[in-house]
C-alpha cells in the first residue's frame, strides 16, 4: 500500500469510519516539493485550504486563505466532506481570482481526493502537508481556530453562512 499502512486501514475498518478508510490520496505532491518562494510568502497567489466539519460529517465549510495577504474566502458545503462537491465549490470560489491562484496547499483529508481536478481546472500546482503537521499550514490553521470561535461544531452550520445566488 502506498501512503496508507495496513495498520491505518485496519483501524478504519475496525471503527467503521468510511472517511478514514478512504483518506489515502494517490500521487500526492508533498509540501517538501513546494518552491521556496511559496514558503517565504513573497508572491500573492499561494493558497491554503481546509475544511471545518460538523460532528456527523453532514455539513462543512471550506476555508481558502491566500498566504501573503491573508485574503479569506469561506464557502458552506451542504453535503459535508464530499470530494467531488468540494472540488467544484473550490473552483467556483477561486474562479474570479484564477489569475491569482499560483498554488494550493491542503492537509491529507479525504475531501481533497479530487485535487487533480481542482489543479487542472484552476491551472495551478497542488501540494499536501505532512500528516499531523498543521504548523506547516499555520495561517490556515489560525483562521480555522478563529472560525471555530464563531461557528462551534455543536451548532448547525445551516444557521451560518447562508449563501444566496
Amino acid at each position: 500500500m502506498s501512503d496508507c499502512s495496513i495498520f491505518h486501514v485496519a483501524i478504519a475498518i475496525a471503527i467503521s469510519d468510511p472517511v478514514i478508510a478512504d483518506s489515502c490520496i494517490p500521487d500526492k505532491v508533498s509540501i517538501d516539493l513546494r518552491p521556496e518562494i511559496i514558503n517565504k510568502r513573497e508572491l500573492v497567489g499561494d493558497w491554503e485550504i481546509d475544511t471545518i466539519v460538523r460532528k456527523e460529517n453532514k455539513e462543512a465549510i471550506l476555508i481558502a486563505t491566500e498566504r501573503k495577504t491573508g485574503f479569506l474566502l469561506i464557502k458552506k458545503l451542504p453535503k459535508g466532506k464530499n470530494a467531488k462537491e468540494l472540488a467544484m465549490e473550490l473552483f467556483y470560489l477561486l474562479l474570479p481570482y484564477k489569475k491569482m491562484v499560483l498554488s494550493i496547499t491542503s492537509d491529507n483529508g479525504s475531501e481533497f481526493y479530487e485535487y487533480k481536478k481542482m489543479a487542472k481546472l484552476l491551472d495551478t500546482a497542488f501540494y499536501f502537508a505532512h500528516s499531523y503537521s498543521s504548523w506547516k499550514r499555520g495561517l490556515n490553521e489560525y483562521i480555522n481556530k478563529l472560525a471555530r470561535q464563531y461557528i462551534p461544531k455543536r451548532h448547525l452550520l445551516m444557521l451560518f453562512l447562508t449563501t444566496k445566488y
